[in-house]
């Protein structure tokens, strides 16, 4: 736990609040269960505290207690709203992996893609026509 004032204290007794105590500072909190609301509570929540706006999408890029109080006391602008594409890219794919991680554990087989996995049409009755 941070000793005395200032991001550290404020970003470690936030997501305390929401994950509970013994969260190792290096930790993705995605992979410790933060989902969007968490997120959205923990902006919130930062916000608040340290008198400044502190965006969603500065926490998505910034998952871990350690990335977020240094950013914070470096004064990284965390209202930015729109993380690059190479970044939302980068994030989509994690959470694709984690997902197939996580239902692989569970042995539940990934979702079928409903265009690929659509019967065949049939023939037209004139190209039956025709193959006779």
């Amino acid at each position: 736990m941070p000793t005395g004032g200032g991001p550290a204290s404020v970003v470690w007794a936030v997501w305390r609040e929401i994950l509970g105590s013994g969260i190792p500072y290096t930790t993705n909190l995605f992979e410790a269960g933060v989902d969007s609301l968490g997120v959205v509570t923990a902006a919130a929540r930062l916000s608040w505290v340290l008198g400044r706006t502190v965006t969603p999408a500065f926490l998505l890029d910034h998952p871990r207690l350690d990335l977020q109080i240094a950013a914070l006391s470096e004064g990284t602008d965390p209202t930015r709203d729109t993380p690059g594409p190479r970044s939302a890219t980068a994030r989509r794919a994690a959470l694709a992996e984690r997902r197939a991680q996580r239902r692989a554990a569970r042995g539940v087989a990934a979702p079928v893609d409903p265009v690929s996995a659509s019967p065949t049409t049939p023939p037209s009755h004139q190209e039956e026509e025709s193959t006779n």
